[in-house]
C-alpha cells in the first residue's frame, strides 16, 4: 500500500504554509512541463479543478512508477 504523505510550503508572497497532498505536487510538477493544452490553452490551476479532477490526481500518484 502506498504511503500518503504531505508537504509544507512556504507562499512566498503572503508567507504563509500550505500543506500540499502528493497529488498536487503531482499534478503541479507536470504543470511546469505542459502548461497548455494541445489546443494552446492554459490548464488550470490546483486551486481551478474540480474535485474529481483532483481526485483523479490523487489516486494516480505513484501509478506510472508501479505500472513500469
Amino acid at each position: 500500500m502506498r504511503q500518503q504523505q504531505s508537504i509544507l510550503t512556504s507562499d512566498e508572497k503572503s508567507h504563509e504554509l500550505q500543506v500540499k497532498s502528493p497529488g498536487q505536487l503531482e499534478y503541479e510538477e507536470d504543470l511546469k512541463s505542459k502548461p497548455l493544452y494541445h489546443d494552446g490553452t492554459p490548464r488550470k490551476s490546483w486551486k481551478e479543478l474540480d474535485e474529481v479532477s483532483r481526485w483523479s490526481w490523487e489516486v494516480g500518484v505513484g501509478i506510472d512508477s508501479i505500472e513500469k
